[in-house]
């Protein structure tokens, strides 16, 4: 919910998330949002977020 939500205020939560669940990537985040979500369509706002998040490292 925290991935496809990705408000400002959630990053530090998906931060945690993805170490605790060892997501490493923007693909394995995606993934794992539409095993859970499957007739949710990640907003591009979110997609973005979630790049960005990944990208630093």
């Amino acid at each position: 919910m925290k991935a496809l939500a990705a408000r400002e205020r959630d990053v530090s939560d998906l931060r945690l998330l993805a170490d605790i669940a060892g997501i490493d990537s923007l693909e394995v985040a995606v993934t794992c949002a539409r095993e859970f979500f499957p007739d949710e369509v990640m907003p591009e706002r979110a997609r973005r977020a979630l790049a960005e998040l990944f990208a630093g490292g």
